[in-house]
């Protein structure tokens, strides 16, 4: 690459543009300008007239003009907002993980919680209230150890929750479309054996992508095999689980509970942050435990990922191969 080349020009939009900025700016070592666009259209199609490499997790096909545009790069994992064949003649896209630690540990929270009760216990022994101990006869709780944890997909997430349940003493099971009963699996099914499989599970977390092939998998005919003390936590995508499915059999109390992080409406990039995240009522359940959409959000995951993203506009400056190219 020559000395003489002139900065490379990386443009964001959106809420998260100002703070991508600011990640990319601590890894990256070429000579850059960076744009943020924030939620301005104009601003957006501005910077896209000049920019060789665009940070951003949406590629629609009425995105303005990027004549000069050589790179998009998602700064998540998913992919099923970029339109590819809308992308510029010339343009790579990729994108980036580094996601599965806090979301395992996040799972792995939210299996505890759901085993010992912390929450709970403190809330009411601030209370004055002692009933939870032994020494007033209160009643025991559970454990992780000997319990049967399902992993619904079994890719970069499943395999960093299996390794942490089985820390624990879980006995670890996956559906996924390459099933490799590989260690720690005590089992991998394919995922048309999903509802004869999730019989057996006391958590069943659902990890894998939405595509046409998932959207829906966990339907009623698959809550209704659960056992009814099991837990369904969901940080793949709000789609993959039936929505009204779920949320029926959590009213009835056909099974235990879920940890839901990832929803099925969300809000737009300029407009209302009250918006619900469901059409049905899940915040009333008692049984139900809702983030929104924050089991990944640490802070050493955006630096990992800004890190990749730094090193992949190197390459592409250099010629050399991309990391993670989808596109």
């Amino acid at each position: 690459m020559s000395g003489n080349a002139p900065p490379v020009r990386v443009a964001f939009n959106g809420v998260m543009g100002a703070r991508y900025a600011e990640l990319l700016q601590a890894s990256l070592a070429l000579p850059h300008t960076l744009r943020c666009a924030g939620a301005d259209p104009g601003a957006w199609g501005d910077a896209l007239a000049t920019a060789e490499v665009v940070v951003c997790m949406d590629w629609p096909a009425t995105s303005p003009p990027a004549p000069k545009l050589r790179l998009l790069h998602l700064p998540g994992a998913g992919t099923d907002s970029v339109d590819v064949a809308a992308l510029p003649a010339g343009c790579a896209a990729c994108n980036v993980f580094e996601h599965e630690v806090p979301i395992a540990e996040y799972c792995m929270r939210a299996m505890l919680e759901h085993a010992i009760g912390v929450t709970a216990t403190d809330r009411r022994f601030r209370s004055g209230d002692w009933s939870d101990s032994l020494v007033a006869g209160g009643p025991t709780h559970g454990e992780l150890q000997g319990r049967v944890l399902g992993i619904l997909g079994y890719g970069r997430i499943g395999r960093a929750l299996a390794k942490r349940a089985d820390a624990f003493g879980m006995e670890v099971r996956a559906v996924t479309a390459h099933p490799v009963p590989e260690p720690p699996l005590a089992e991998a099914v394919t995922p048309d054996r999903l509802a004869e499989a999730a019989a057996r599970y006391d958590y069943l977390v659902v990890a894998c992508p939405l595509t046409p092939a998932t959207h829906g998998m966990v339907d009623a005919r698959v809550l209704a095999a659960m056992k009814p003390e099991a837990v369904l936590i969901n940080v793949g995508r709000g789609l993959v689980v039936d929505e009204q499915a779920l949320f029926r059999s959590l009213e009835r109390g056909d099974i235990g509970g879920a940890v839901i992080d990832v929803w099925y409406r969300y809000p737009g990039p300029t407009g209302p942050r009250d918006v619900r995240p469901s059409q049905y009522d899940f915040e009333s359940l008692p049984n139900v435990w809702m983030t929104p959409h924050t089991s990944a959000w640490s802070t050493p995951m955006l630096e990992r990922r800004f890190a990749i993203i730094a090193d992949n506009i190197v390459r592409m400056r250099e010629g050399r191969p991309l990391l993670n190219r989808f596109a």
